[in-house]
Formats: structure tokens, C-alpha cells, sequence
């Protein structure tokens, strides 16, 4: 099994929410994705440098920031396509919340794994797959 890295991005991104209205930014896309890498592929990870978004004593409240990965229709689309009502973005993973950590700092962080059972690779046609930063207060 190799291991392709299909997008990179070196521009950061900063997303702040000012209250619970969402707020995101497309982080990078990719190419649009040909069917040789549609029927070959077999998994899908983001990995992320990202600095801890603030410390709360409300902890618990949960993290209130985390990227995503979004199928659009075409290079030039701004909002996630939808299919039959729903939006095609799925959760990688939050923003780190560690109250030990110095506000920040940062840290490498690997997303779920999108393999073969899970319905994002299904939804794979020739077209774009882009991460997503998206936050809310």
C-alpha cells in the first residue's frame, strides 16, 4: 500500500466566531479527483497543525471548533454540494482543548480515517474534496 498526499496547503487559517453563528473558511481543495485515484483508494485522512482555540472553565461545553472534509461540484464552488438535502461534509476531527496546554501552541493532529465503509468514499465522483476549518462559539 502507498501512501499519496493528494492536497497540501502552507497558508494558514484563522477562523473566530464571535457567538454561535457558524463561521468557516475552505482551507484548501484539491484538484478535481480522477477515476483512477476514485477506484484505487481505499482511505482518506486530514492531518492538521492547529493551535489549542482558548481555554474556558466551561470544559465541558465541548470543543467549539474542527475541520471537515467537503465534496464540492466543481473547482469553483464555494458552498458543499448537496445530495437529495444533504450536505456532503463529514467531520475529521476537532480543534485540540487541553486546559495543560499553553494557548497557542501547536500540535499534529490526525483526522478519523475514511475507508471503505464509510459513506464519503462512496460519494466519490470526479470532482473536488476539500478540508474545511469551521468553528462556532
Amino acid at each position: 500500500m502507498s501512501i499519496e498526499v493528494i492536497a497540501k496547503s502552507s497558508r494558514p487559517s484563522l477562523v473566530k466566531a464571535q457567538d454561535s453563528t457558524l463561521v468557516s473558511d475552505i482551507w484548501f481543495k484539491t484538484d478535481p479527483l480522477d477515476r483512477h485515484f476514485i477506484y484505487r483508494t481505499v482511505q482518506l485522512q486530514l492531518q492538521t497543525e492547529s493551535c489549542d482555540h482558548g481555554h474556558s472553565e466551561t470544559m465541558g461545553a465541548g470543543c467549539w471548533s474542527w475541520f471537515e472534509l467537503v465534496i464540492f461540484k466543481n473547482k469553483d464552488s464555494e458552498e458543499p454540494e448537496k445530495i437529495d438535502g444533504k450536505v456532503q461534509a463529514w467531520r475529521s476531527h476537532g480543534n485540540r482543548m487541553d486546559p495543560e496546554d499553553k494557548q497557542g501552541s501547536v500540535a499534529s493532529h490526525f483526522g478519523v480515517v475514511f475507508d471503505r465503509r464509510h459513506e464519503l468514499l462512496d460519494m466519490l465522483e470526479v470532482r473536488v474534496v476539500s478540508p474545511c476549518f469551521r468553528a462556532a462559539y
